[in-house]
């Protein structure tokens, strides 16, 4: 590659390690009521998000979250002014678990612990007959207050459905631990020919391109090579020099302009003197 200045560099991309799998585990230096204690937190952060509603659309079909409530998978009609929607399935509906049952769990992707529940009693599947089901997940964002990330068939009639919100996030429990990882990129300068300049030699090769090009080093060296800028300022003083020394060949100077009036009047006294004897 070259820089701003035309100079050639060869620069190398390290290569990333692969990426962790996306394996979901519960931690393993945490107990159960550990992990039920985080998720109650984590519900709680939750609140805001009550009696609310996320609309996601995509495509042909719009997903329509309501917190605690129900997952909806719809077709938005739009006919003149009117707006509706045909074709309505429930992926889920929140259910109140047992009293033995957390409302929700935590588990963690890459060192990075989110909140899931799991919703059953949607609508039945045409495939297989059985209701339709999601997991929801809710992850730390600190950018977004509540968003809906993602949703997708994992399976049939099995969805699942990523929200993120900032709300999480003032657990330091649910955010990534894992600082990004930066991976330098090292370039190293090139000579004519595509070599490091530590290891080119000072001669270049006959049969290279750059061999042909005039040389760049002065090869008189009481000659100056300026650049363009000095170039055209010295262009414009001889300009004007030529300008001044033009005029001054025209106009003769002050002192001679007195001895051209001498000689005329030195005439002037030769040519009465006769006329005065006669």
């Amino acid at each position: 590659m070259r820089n701003s200045h035309g100079e050639r560099f060869l620069c190398t991309v390290p290569t990333p390690p692969p990426p962790p799998p996306e394996v979901t585990t519960p931690e393993q230096d945490l107990s159960k009521e550990d992990l039920d204690k985080i998720a109650e937190r984590g519900l709680e952060l939750l609140q805001p998000l009550e009696n609310k509603c996320i609309i996601y659309p995509e495509s042909w079909w719009t997903y329509k979250y309501c917190h605690q409530k129900d997952l909806q998978q719809y077709h938005v009609n739009m006919e003149g002014d009117n707006t509706e929607g045909t074709m309505i399935f429930y992926l889920g509906r929140f259910k109140e678990p047992s009293s033995k049952e957390p409302l929700a769990r935590v588990q963690s992707i890459a060192g990075k612990k989110y909140l899931v529940q799991h919703w059953s009693d949607g609508t039945n599947c045409d495939l297989n007959g059985k209701p339709r089901t999601t997991e929801i997940q809710f992850h730390c964002n600190p950018n977004v207050d509540y968003q809906i990330a993602e949703i997708k068939e994992v399976s049939t009639c099995n969805y699942l459905m990523v929200i993120l919100t900032s709300d999480l996030c003032k657990d330091p429990l649910f955010t990534n631990k894992e600082a990004s990882l930066h991976h330098t990129i090292q370039c190293e300068p090139m000579d004519a020919v595509n070599r490091p300049l530590d290891q080119a030699s000072t001669k270049v090769p006959p049969n290279s391109l750059d061999s042909k090009l005039p040389p760049t080093k002065n090869p008189h060296p009481r000659i100056h090579i300026l650049n363009a800028k000095d170039g055209r300022q010295l262009a414009d003083r001889l300009v004007a020099e030529i300008i001044r020394a033009g005029k001054d060949k025209q106009k003769p100077s002050v002192p001679q302009a007195d001895k051209l009036a001498q000689h005329d009047d030195k005439e002037k006294q030769q040519e009465e003197e006769p006329r005065a004897e006669l």
